[in-house]
């Protein structure tokens, strides 16, 4: 068993050779992966297209995509909503006078 002074002695000279190894030699610590600046640059593509772009993660991978097989609701493109539109539009020109 070492005693208080000899394991006080161990850890001071541990720090010095550290001092003196320099900043090469030591581990790094930091918290985040190491990325090379590709990496970092697609990540902040991926991102601005993901804020940019509502939805980009859903569209999937060709036609066995879910986003594609759901029926289309909500939309301009729905038969009902044109239906209301054309109406709308028939109204608006049916009360303009030609000629």
């Amino acid at each position: 068993m070492l005693d208080a002074k000899k394991l006080s002695e161990a850890i001071r000279m541990k720090r010095k050779k550290m001092k003196e190894d320099g900043v090469e030699n030591q581990l790094d610590t930091a918290p985040l992966p190491q990325m090379n600046p590709q990496d970092i640059w697609n990540l902040e593509k991926k991102a601005q297209m993901e804020e940019t772009i509502p939805g980009a993660d859903e569209i999937g991978s060709g036609p066995d995509s879910p986003v594609i097989d759901r029926p289309q609701m909500d939309d301009s493109q729905d038969v009902m909503e044109l239906k209301k539109k054309m109406a709308r539009v028939e109204r608006i020109l049916s009360k303009l006078s030609v000629g």
